[in-house]
């Protein structure tokens, strides 16, 4: 009955204050399971015995590993550092916490410390690399590992590091000394066989189909449920183990067309918010009624969907003054340092590669030539692909080059190793020759460049590549910029979060009921913020329709309990911290994003009109009108009825709300003497014709018989 024990010696130290029973009484509840107990008891041991290194390390333990409080792991860690500062242990834990707490360069200096003793433990030198390549330093990173390549050469998980490190930098002569490393190690029996193993090229192409498969099935799953109001986001990017600002820039780049798919559409938008939640009204009856942004100086907390949108819409500092206190789970930054190189590329060299090859094809060094304009009387060379038509190979393209003296015997080996196929010189087709045209294919000349050859290549021919490749090598560049970009904006997201003391980190509590001894913490990353709000009774500002009706569902009576950024726009408007322009312009932005299903107001739309009265309508009212037709027949909009007097559904209050927004828009116009009577007609017939609400795909066609039927007389 060792919980009980626990009780008795913790109401006797309570009652005499000695320490060593506040010790027992700790020891006795962390075997019990009452971790909470324990923690408070080691807190009192440490406070009135400071020198008490063993229940400091303990209480280190427990916040680190039970209670994942990360923050007060590192204070214990720091206490002990301080108290024995010849220990590494000590410097290289409180390395680790400072890293998760996103304070990397603070990390960083002490796993340098570490790592400069004579004997570093594998440990910290890994861990430097890993926090090093997070920072988007992969050539540090590499330089760091090959420091101390003598001493752990021969230990797997050191030369795996080195591999992949070594990749990611762009070294892959090391990569493939790394690999072939393992492949000792793995014949030595260091290396578990089944850890890695060569395999035949179908087998391979077999793999990739059954991951692929997988991959759609999970896609499937994820986004039905988002469909259904069942799973945030965010959730879907942590299971699909993406990057979180990644997941929201991909599902928010700018698309011309995504088709009506039902799950394709919901993997690029944001079921944002609902718009409408089911309360009392001002007559006491039960209607959907819009959601209502927290009062200023009412504090909130933010849901990392939200914290992305105020990002990227310039409106944090806003927000801010706006609550006068921002609550974010400090459980977020754990994933700050993760998420950024997650958006590390991991194969520098095909970023090196395109960037050389695409120098080369603007300046007219290589050629680019149409596949239908003479590039198949070309001759072509081409080591990867298996073609019914004669292609000579990368060993043809090499040997007139090292005759002629353009290559090293050095350079020449080591390209040599590469070449997998035999010569393709036969009776009807000779050998290449000096400036002569050939056509070679785009992964054959990624090879040659990737060793270094592209230079002596393309001054003993005269290099052709199809168009498409080119357009291949820009898409590439163009993925690779966009890849970059929003990882600059992830971290400048954090800084901006972690250096203003108005947004508070709090550690949050997962509900008994939701917690589960086998699963990561953070695979309930999504709903960090909704258990502080519920938890705290504030408000929750966040961009995730999910986690709003959880958070309005447990607040029944609470007036604002949820919302999402386009409520706070328009209170930030009603406060006069923004002007209308700026309002206008973030609502449009979430709208072109496809953030569902937000109303804007006749005013913001009045706005959009006035920047094309010359030459109405303009396109923001365009993308507007695209955007409440894609709202219209989007699956992911409730048409069910909700528990209002009136039984109503979403899908109606939505397209009701848009019809009367079409109708006090066209009020505005018409009463606005700056716009001329031509203007304001020609703004109305196209209201007409193209703006108003198509009927939502997603009601009963007798309730959409209805609708209509009064849908004239309504407007």
């Amino acid at each position: 009955r060792v919980g009980e024990a626990a009780d008795v010696l913790v109401r006797a130290a309570e009652k005499t204050g000695v320490s060593t029973l506040y010790h027992m009484a700790a020891d006795l509840a962390f075997q019990s399971q009452k971790l909470q107990v324990a923690v408070d008891c080691y807190e009192k041991v440490v406070a009135a015995e400071p020198e008490n290194l063993v229940a400091r390390g303990n209480l280190a333990s427990l916040y680190t590993f039970h209670l994942h409080n990360i923050e007060k792991a590192a204070e214990q860690f720091a206490a002990l550092r301080a108290a024995e500062p010849d220990s590494p242990m000590h410097t290289a834990n409180l390395a680790v916490c400072l890293a998760q707490l996103y304070r990397p360069q603070e990390s960083l200096a002490l796993y340098e410390e570490v790592c400069a003793s004579d004997e570093p433990a594998i440990r910290a030198v890994l861990g430097r690399a890993e926090l090093l390549l997070s920072m988007g330093e992969p050539d540090r990173a590499l330089k760091s590992l090959q420091d101390s390549r003598e001493r752990f050469w021969d230990t797997p998980e050191f030369v795996l590091s080195c591999m992949n490190t070594a990749y990611t930098a762009g070294a892959e002569d090391f990569a493939h000394e790394a690999l072939c490393k393992l492949n000792e190690l793995r014949s030595a029996g260091k290396v578990d066989e089944k850890a890695f193993r060569m395999v035949h090229t179908d087998e391979m192409l077999e793999m990739f189909k059954g991951v692929a498969k997988a991959t759609q099935d999970r896609k499937q799953h994820l986004h039905t449920e988002m469909l259904k109001g069942r799973m945030p986001w965010i959730w879907a990017a942590q299971v699909s183990g993406d990057a979180v600002y990644w997941a929201w820039r991909a599902r928010t780049q700018d698309l011309g067309w995504y088709g009506d798919d039902p799950v394709n559409r919901a993997s690029f938008s944001v079921y944002a918010t609902n718009g409408f939640h089911a309360r009392e009204d001002e007559d006491g009856r039960r209607a959907l009624l819009p959601l209502d942004c927290a009062p200023a100086g009412a504090p909130v907390v933010a849901d990392l969907s939200a914290l992305i949108s105020l990002h990227r819409l310039g409106l944090l500092d806003l927000a801010a003054q706006h609550f006068g206190e921002i609550l974010v789970p400090q459980a977020y930054l754990q994933t700050v340092l993760e998420d950024g190189r997650k958006m590390v590329l991991h194969q520098q060299s095909r970023k090196q590669t395109a960037e050389r090859i695409s120098q080369l094809v603007s300046a007219g060094t290589v050629a680019t030539v149409d596949p239908e304009d003479g590039a198949a009387d070309l001759p072509t060379v081409d080591e990867h692909s298996d073609s019914d038509a004669h292609r000579y190979h990368l060993v043809d393209l090499l040997e007139p080059i090292y005759a002629a003296g353009l290559v090293d015997d050095a350079a020449y080996e080591r390209i040599r190793k590469v070449c997998g196929k035999p010569s393709g010189v036969n009776g009807d087709h000779p050998d290449l020759v000096r400036l002569q045209e050939i056509r070679v294919e785009l992964s054959t000349l990624e090879t040659v460049t990737t060793f270094g050859l592209l230079a002596p290549i393309t001054e003993f021919y005269r290099v052709h590549i199809v168009g498409t490749a080119q357009k291949e090598l820009n898409d590439r560049l163009e993925a690779i910029q966009f890849q970059d970009k929003t990882r600059t904006w992830h971290f400048e997201l954090w800084d901006a979060v972690r250096d203003d003391a108005r947004f508070r980190l709090v550690q949050h509590t997962v509900p008994p009921e939701m917690q589960d001894k086998d699963a990561d913490s953070k695979d309930l990353l999504a709903f960090f913020a909704s258990f502080i709000a519920e938890e705290k009774g504030f408000p929750l500002l966040a961009d995730d329709r999910a986690c709003q009706a959880l958070r309005l569902n447990e607040a029944k009576d609470m007036a604002c309990a949820a919302c999402g950024t386009d409520a706070l726009v328009r209170a930030l408007l009603a406060g006069g911290a923004i002007d209308v322009p700026k309002a206008a312009d973030a609502i449009l932005s979430m709208m072109r994003w496809r953030y569902r299903f937000i109303v804007p107001s006749a005013e913001l739309l009045k706005t959009l009109a006035a920047q094309y009265k010359k030459n109405p309508p303009g396109m923001p009212l365009h993308d507007t009108a695209e955007y409440i037709h894609d709202c219209m027949r989007d699956t992911g909009l409730f048409g069910g009825p909700e528990n209002t007097d009136l039984k109503d559904s979403m899908a109606i209050r939505l397209y009701l709300s848009w019809l009367n927004l079409s109708a006090e828009f066209l009020v505005a116009i018409w009463s606005d003497d700056e716009f001329e009577q031509e203007t304001a007609q020609r703004l109305t017939e196209w209201c007409v014709r193209e703006f108003l609400p198509s009927l939502p795909r997603v009601v009963p066609g007798n309730i959409k018989v209805r609708t209509a039927g009064f849908a004239n007389r309504l407007l």
